[in-house]
């Protein structure tokens, strides 16, 4: 069995060792290790036990006693003695015991000499090795040998610090095994060579492991990074889709959810819902967050803060173009009423007895209430001197009206109110308002009831009686900042205006009659709240929105209603109009105070009045070129007929009354720009010195505004159809309606080239050009001129071609409901992008430099923007009323800014407007007018997956 088990190597045999070796000292316990590694690893392969094994006593001998006898043990397993021969060994005692041991059990023909070190002399006559001068002899040695042995001297390499191992090694072993040295020198290179094979095949195949463990790592890596990129996708478009449904209840939550999504995955899908974020609910201005909820709000006269009592007994202030709130004082809540004076520098609270003053030049002041009294309205003057208290009382006694004065806290008078009411003519059920007309005018209304008294004195001025609706059911609000108006709402009829004194109420079909469209048929809604001059209301619809409506007679046209969107505002009680206009409404809803401005066309645009009249029916757009370093932008009304035939319904003298051109610097502000009443094509050959091409000349006391060049255009009998910039900065370059096309010195009108080209299709032009290259639509084609030359660089199929402009280095023709992109020599059409457009006109088209942005007008006068690269809607831009006049459009070579220009019918005035359409400063403008970022509980609550690290405002 054992012998089976042994045949196929499944017990290891025990072989005993081929060799003992039998040594002394330092140097050759040192030295026989390695000589031992070098004789059992020769001629092996690397998988297989040695061939050899070598006895030596540092390995052979384990830890115990009885050391002689596990000696002899290892002798008796052992085929050879080899007795490394040196002056220690010559010395050693157990040299010679393992040399007698083994020459009584063993012959002397299986012993085997090594010097290591000294000598070994045989001596010819004696037979035998000479005592004397064989150095490193064991002396049991002597008279062992009948005849002369070999023995092996093992050499030392030329350094002389190193011996050959090697050498010594192949000599042992081939005696031992039984081979010569040649033969196991063979041996051991075909050994050498096969484990080569397999140290290669190894490597092979651990290198074709390797690359497919990297091929595996790449796939799982590319596997993981797709996974990443879906699941990052599908978070920002959830951001996305979530901001979509909050843009008109929560603006705050769209604007940051969108700004979340475009930071977490920035490309055309995630840039196109954070334009929709910032153009959505375009009348709200900015939002701020409060430390708590809002229960109390009064805004300024002057319209330039807000003050607002917090649920926490806290006030703070707000100035509508900051982002943080001011703390003002603290007082125990709940807070009952709060006032402020016309420029916020004096603020009153109540809450419970207490009364509170803060004054900005002197801090904090608590008032003293008389006992028995409990504050229920404080009112502050317009100019801070004064505070008016109305309290109540529980006690038989009346309540009163206190008025203190603002510098001391001290109490100036206490009248009875019920006894200046009653002044009325009726019985007084008590003051509900007090209001302050001027610094000396205190309005007291109960109901409809109201006198008016004089501060200095408590003197009644006037009474009287408004209108009084039957209110069983009803809410009655806040009259209007002048006294005039106060408004009624009963049981969810129509919202009513009513007047003080004078006509009684408002007709059904006036101010009634827009807000009771939005009033639900069942329950009680608040009533509307009024300006300070009474000619707006704000109503509360039941979706948590705001309508804004003019007060005005029946007769009197009026707009339609505004919905103000982008929040959910609970309470008519915390709507204010910030001002003495009813364009700015501030509201509060939770913490989160919101200010909207009618006036204001979105977040992102600046307008400006500017001289862009427009002249006649059937003339072109106005024409905005913007300077190549984006800092200037040059305005005209696109036609200048000078001599040529007036084709217009306007008399030459009356238009020339209407013609200007406007320079306006970039980006576009509120101060006036340089404007001079000549009209004509601009270009800018040289970004410091623009030129104005013009048949007209401009009147001695209207010089042109530098550095603004104005030349007298080519030909003066026909209508210039385009101007621009050619490769010479020194040149300008132009196409009539003749099809001529010139060139023309910028320094002295010279013409200096002149060629003829197809007549544009319309005499008005355009011609779009990126300086090395123009293109115009004539007759039947797409003309391209090469600016250097003006020579015809193509012709291109005009059928169908609505709209033209170049985006840098590409030529866009607008195609049907295709958007052909082709390099700028009209060479070779590089892609087609479907569903662009129509345009409303074909002039309005227009492109940044890098080709990435394309934008247009539809026949409502919209702005619609478009991913040139993948054709992706990034957004609408509402315009005005078609009626309005022409616009024209042009987009700043960076990309940044987007600009129209709108004449006006027979008007000098038309506006000029710069939407800021940069990323950056999409992500800035959200984060600006959002506030305060979304907490993590917020986050939890809107979009309910783990927050990326890059969704948020930088």
């Amino acid at each position: 069995m054992r012998s089976t088990l042994l045949r196929y190597r499944l017990v290891r045999a025990d072989t005993g060792y081929g060799a003992f070796f039998s040594y002394s000292g330092d140097r050759d316990r040192r030295l026989l290790p390695r000589l031992q590694r070098a004789i059992e690893k020769q001629s092996r392969p690397w998988y297989r036990p040695p061939r050899v094994r070598i006895f030596l006593d540092y390995s052979g001998i384990s830890v115990g006693p009885r050391l002689r006898a596990k000696i002899e043990a290892g002798l008796a397993r052992s085929r050879w003695l080899v007795v490394i021969a040196s002056p220690e060994a010559r010395r050693s005692t157990w040299v010679d015991r393992e040399i007698d041991w083994w020459l009584t059990h063993r012959s002397v023909d299986t012993l085997l000499l090594v010097v290591s070190d000294g000598a070994l002399v045989w001596d010819e006559r004696r037979g035998d090795w000479d005592p004397d001068r064989s150095t490193a002899l064991p002396p049991r040695l002597l008279g062992t040998f009948p005849d002369e042995p070999v023995w092996k001297t093992i050499p030392w390499h030329d350094s002389g610090r190193d011996p050959d191992i090697d050498s010594a090694a192949v000599s042992i072993a081939a005696v031992v095994r039984g081979m010569r040295e040649d033969d196991l020198t063979s041996e051991g290179l075909r050994d050498t060579r096969r484990n080569l094979r397999w140290a290669r095949a190894v490597a092979l195949v651990l290198a074709a492991l390797l690359v497919a463990a990297g091929v595996i790592a790449r796939i799982a890596v590319g596997q993981k990074n797709t996974a990443d990129d879906q699941a990052r996708i599908a978070s920002t478009r959830l951001m996305a889709s979530v901001a979509d449904g909050h843009a008109a209840t929560d603006a705050r939550a769209a604007l940051l959810l969108a700004v979340a999504a475009y930071r977490t995955a920035p490309d055309p899908n995630t840039l196109a819902a954070l334009y929709r974020a910032n153009l959505a609910s375009p009348t709200l201005v900015r939002g701020v967050t409060t430390p708590a909820p809002i229960t109390q709000l009064e805004t300024s006269a002057d319209g330039r803060t807000a003050v607002a009592g917090l649920g926490d007994g806290q006030l703070v202030a707000w100035t509508a173009t900051d982002r943080t709130l001011a703390p003002i004082t603290s007082l125990a809540p709940p807070l009952s009423s709060i006032a402020v004076s016309a420029d916020a520098t004096v603020i009153a609270a109540a809450a419970g007895t207490h009364l509170r003053l803060w004054r900005k030049t002197g801090g904090p002041l608590d008032l003293a209430v008389p006992d028995g009294l409990t504050p229920q309205q404080v009112t502050v003057l317009p100019s801070g001197a004064v505070v008016a208290v109305q309290t109540t009382t529980t006690a038989p006694a009346s309540g009163a009206l206190l008025l203190y004065d603002s510098g001391s806290g001290r109490l100036r008078d206490r009248f009875a109110t019920d006894a200046l009411i009653a002044q009325a003519g009726v019985p007084g059920l008590g003051v509900r308002t007090v209001l302050p007309l001027s610094d000396d005018d205190l309005l007291l209304l109960d109901h409809a009831y109201w006198v008016r008294i004089r501060v200095r004195d408590g003197t009644v001025e006037d009474t009287g009686i408004g209108e009084l609706p039957d209110l069983a059911d009803g809410l009655i609000g806040r009259p209007s900042g002048n006294g005039e108006l106060y408004s009624a709402s009963n049981n969810g009829g129509a919202t009513d205006i009513y007047r003080l004194h004078g006509p009684k109420r408002f007709p059904a079909d006036d101010i009634a009659a827009t807000l009771s469209a939005i009033t639900p048929a069942t329950g009680v809604e608040p009533p509307a709240v009024l300006d300070r001059n009474g000619d707006t209301a704000a109503l509360l619809a039941p979706d948590g929105s705001i309508y804004l409506a003019p007060i005005a007679a029946a007769a009197t046209p009026r707009p339609a209603a505004v919905r103000l969107t982008g929040a959910q505002i609970r309470s008519g009680d915390l709507i204010r109009f910030l001002g003495d206009s009813g364009h700015r409404v501030l509201a509060a809803t939770g913490d989160h105070l919101i200010l909207w401005d009618t006036d204001q066309i979105d977040r992102l645009s600046v307008t400006a009045a500017a001289a862009i009249p427009q002249v006649c029916n059937a003339c072109p757009r106005p024409t905005v070129q913007i300077s190549p370093t984006d800092t200037e932008i040059i305005v005209s009304s696109g036609v200048d007929n000078g001599q040529a035939p007036d084709s217009t319904d306007i008399d030459r003298e009356e238009n020339a009354k209407y013609r200007f051109t406007v320079v306006r610097p970039l980006p576009l502000s509120s101060a006036p720009g340089r404007s001079v009443p000549v009209d004509g094509m601009p270009a800018w050959p040289d970004p410091a010195h623009p030129v104005l091409l013009t048949h007209q000349r401009a009147q001695p006391d209207s010089p042109t505004p530098p550095p603004l060049a104005v030349l007298t255009a080519p030909s003066p009998e026909a209508v210039l159809s385009g101007a621009w910039s050619g490769p010479d900065p020194a040149t300008v370059l132009s196409l009539d309606a003749n099809g001529t096309l010139s060139a023309q010195n910028t320094s002295t009108g010279a013409i200096t080239a002149q060629r003829t080209a197809p007549a544009p299709a319309t005499g008005y032009g355009p011609v779009v050009s990126n300086r090395r290259f123009a293109a115009y639509l004539s007759r039947r084609d797409v003309t391209i001129v090469d600016s250097a030359t003006l020579g015809i660089a193509a012709h291109l199929d005009g059928r169908d071609v609505t709209a033209l402009a170049y985006a840098g280095p590409q030529l866009l023709i607008h195609r049907g409901r295709d958007l052909e992109v082709w390099t700028e020599n009209g060479s070779t059409r590089l892609r087609t992008l479907t569903g662009i457009g129509p345009p409303g006109h074909w002039e309005s088209l227009a492109a940044d430099d890098a080709a990435t942005v394309v934008a247009h007008l539809d026949d409502a006068g919209s702005i619609i923007l478009d991913d040139l690269r993948t054709g992706t809607n990034l957004a609408t831009i509402p315009g005005g009323p078609a009626a309005a006049g022409m616009t024209g459009l042009a987009l700043s070579h960076n990309g940044k800014h987007l600009l129209t220009a709108t004449g006006s019918w027979r008007a000098p005035e038309g506006t000029l407007t710069d939407h800021d359409i940069a990323p950056d400063t999409l992500v800035r403008t959200a984060c600006d007018r959002a506030g305060t970022d979304l907490t993590p509980q917020e986050w939890r609550d809107l979009v309910g997956i783990r927050r990326p690290p890059t969704a948020s405002c930088p």
